[in-house]
């Protein structure tokens, strides 16, 4: 005879085990969406004869949207519900890539790379939020990692591919727009259990930081050093004298090491204290600003193996301090929480490059490396800092193995 207890947990854990799959299946569609078009807007826009600042405005837009897409997201989930807000965000992506396939207008594109940037927010948001009240401590990390690296991944690959579409006409944003309808599929199935609205929704910076200051300054630190490797490595080789093709292939495999990375590092967050995940992250970040400035124009899979490495400790980075300032939240406090920090993360993403630019004038195209290494060996003193100052929470075993009393067995989809 079937234990009822036992019966009760497996059905709460495949019921987890869905939530998770569905909406990192979700990410990796849409993260094929971004990486196609972000490769094939500043193409089309030459093609039209348009000056390259008109890219570079709407990539600021898109960073806009970002900023603002953590201030509405909390109103819309405790207005609509943690699916629906995803589905809505799915919406405004179609929106987003139809106003690039079906018109040639810059303002058009503007106002469509705005609902991009809120949407992709709106999605982060209520991803992390959503698995914080489904995944136990036991496996944050790897969870987080899931969804944060297959999504980056995405956007490497979908980038790649814009290889073998025709860049003339619509084709990129129809393929885009035929993603994104992939991406809402695993959302439609039946049987999503609904999790609890949290009271508190709103963008909480000061309240983030007594929740966990490393979380803060970490996601701070992310933000600025992604963007410098995302940005600045395919221009550090192109000055280094690659051809155009080993760069498009150096970004492609730049991914392998985004990929790798946060998994591993997820993984091993859930078994020993999560800031010494963070440390040996940081660390390594040096070492590959260092090892690539030294090796530049020496062997290509050298610097692509160090900006890789780069580049996947960053995102561990965002993965690890994420969970670790949940490990010391409430549950009402995980879509606040999420909020806040993505949206410190988009600030470091928009500073760090804007400093960045102006040493680059001074000190040339590795400037950016030179910035790296400081901000990471400042973040490295901080992180030891707080693991003196601060214990890990004790792991509790009855909270890995019961079932979370906030989600409802019983309520329809879509909530």
């Amino acid at each position: 005879m079937t234990n009822p207890a036992f019966s009760a947990l497996d059905l709460s854990l495949l019921i987890r085990v869905r939530v998770v799959v569905s909406a990192v299946l979700s990410m990796v569609f849409a993260g094929f969406a971004s990486g196609l078009i972000y490769a094939w807007v500043p193409i089309r826009l030459s093609a039209l004869g348009y000056d390259p600042s008109v890219a570079g405005m709407l990539i600021s837009v898109t960073a806009v949207g970002g900023v603002l897409g953590c201030f509405i997201t909390g109103a819309l989930v405790r207005g609509l519900g943690q699916a629906r807000t995803w589905l809505l965000a799915l919406g405004m992506l179609l929106i987003s890539y139809a106003t690039l396939a079906f018109t040639e207008q810059p303002l058009f594109w503007g106002l469509g790379r705005l609902a991009y940037g809120v949407a992709m927010t709106q999605l982060f948001v209520v991803g992390q939020s959503w698995f914080n009240a489904l995944v136990t401590n036991r496996f944050r990390g790897r969870v987080q990692a899931s969804l944060n690296t297959l999504f980056v991944v995405g956007i490497g690959v979908g980038g790649f591919g814009i290889g073998f579409i025709s860049v003339d006409g619509n084709m990129a944003p129809l393929v885009a727009l035929g993603l994104t309808v992939a991406a809402l599929t695993p959302m439609l199935l039946p049987g999503l259990p609904r999790v609890p609205t949290p009271r508190a929704a709103q963008v909480r910076v000061l309240r983030a930081w007594r929740i966990s200051p490393l979380a803060v300054s970490g996601m701070l630190f992310a933000g600025g050093v992604t963007m410098l490797v995302q940005g600045y490595a395919p221009i550090f080789a192109q000055a280094k004298g690659f051809e155009p093709a080993q760069i498009g292939l150096m970004l492609l495999l730049m991914q392998l090491g985004i990929f790798a990375v946060p998994l591993s590092a997820g993984f091993v967050s859930d078994r020993v204290d999560r800031r010494w995940v963070i440390v040996a992250c940081t660390v390594l970040i040096v070492g590959c600003a260092a090892f690539a400035s030294e090796v530049a124009g020496l062997h290509f899979f050298f610097l692509v193996a160090a900006f890789g490495l780069w580049a996947g400790s960053t995102e561990a980075i965002f993965s690890v301090t994420s969970a670790q300032a949940s490990d010391h939240a409430q549950p009402e406090e995980y879509l606040s929480l999420s909020a806040t920090l993505i949206l410190v993360w988009s600030s470091g993403a928009v500073l760090v490059p804007g400093v960045t630019s102006v040493l680059t004038r001074l000190f040339g195209v590795s400037a950016f490396m030179i910035v790296a290494g400081v901000l990471a060996v400042v973040f490295l003193v901080f992180t030891l800092v707080r693991l003196r100052l601060r214990k890990q929470p004790e792991p509790d075993p009855a909270a890995d193995a019961a079932v979370d009393p906030g989600l409802d067995l019983s309520d329809p989809p879509l909530r």
